[in-house]
Parts: C-alpha cells; structure tokens; sequence
C-alpha cells in the first residue's frame, strides 16, 4: 500500500465527501403558439431527493467538485 507523505495529489484533508436529501418540487410550464392561436399548461409536481458528491481543493479559493442527484416526483396515471 502506498503512503501519502507530503503529496498534494493525495491528500485527503482537501477533501469534502457529503450526501443530501429532501423534499423537490418542480414547475413545470408548457406554451406554444402558432397560426393565431396558443396552447398552455402548468403543472407542479412534488417528491423526494437524495445525492452525494465530492468536492476537491486544488489552489486556494479553487475546487473542483461532482455530485449525483437523484430525484423522484411519484408517477401520474
């Protein structure tokens, strides 16, 4: 096993790992119009979320970060 000493490419301390959850809502907005005439809808859906990501201190005041975001508004019938 390798050991980080001194390295700044493996250092963890540079490192935020973190998970996020909660409640989503999404408006939702239809319109279209063509030939005098238009079409609308409006629709708001609610649900949950949950993610996780990981963010990385290169330089001061730089980070490069990524995350993953999942989210669930139920199925409409």
């Amino acid at each position: 096993m390798r050991r980080c000493r001194r390295s700044r490419r493996c250092d963890i301390r540079r490192s935020a790992f973190y998970a996020k959850g909660g409640y989503a809502w999404a408006d939702i907005r239809f319109s279209i119009a063509a030939l005098g005439g238009s079409l609308s809808e409006s629709k708001v859906l609610s649900g949950w979320t949950v993610g996780a990501g990981v963010e990385y201190m290169f330089a001061p005041n730089w980070s490069l970060k990524g995350e993953y975001i999942y989210a669930d508004y139920g199925s409409e019938r």
